[in-house]
């Protein structure tokens, strides 16, 4: 998707819904933020959730679409 003349523009989520919203919408790709997730698992942003806890989300997004997931990591 990098290799092409089209923008590869990524809608950012955060959860399940978020994800399949944005897939909804059109999006080819989405970006994870772990800010996002942070905060849907009750933590500030800052390093403060558990990389357990981040990759778990992203499975769960990565497992509720069928479009290219990017994840971001927090401290990873």
């Amino acid at each position: 998707m990098h290799q092409t003349d089209e923008i590869l523009i990524l809608g950012n989520a955060w959860d399940v819904i978020s994800a399949k919203f944005l897939e909804h919408l059109g999006y080819k790709a989405i970006g994870t933020t772990s800010a996002g997730i942070a905060a849907v698992l009750g933590y500030p942003d800052g390093e403060l959730m558990s990389v357990q806890e981040n990759c778990g989300m992203v499975q769960q997004i990565a497992a509720a679409v069928t479009i290219h997931v990017s994840a971001d990591i927090e401290a990873g």
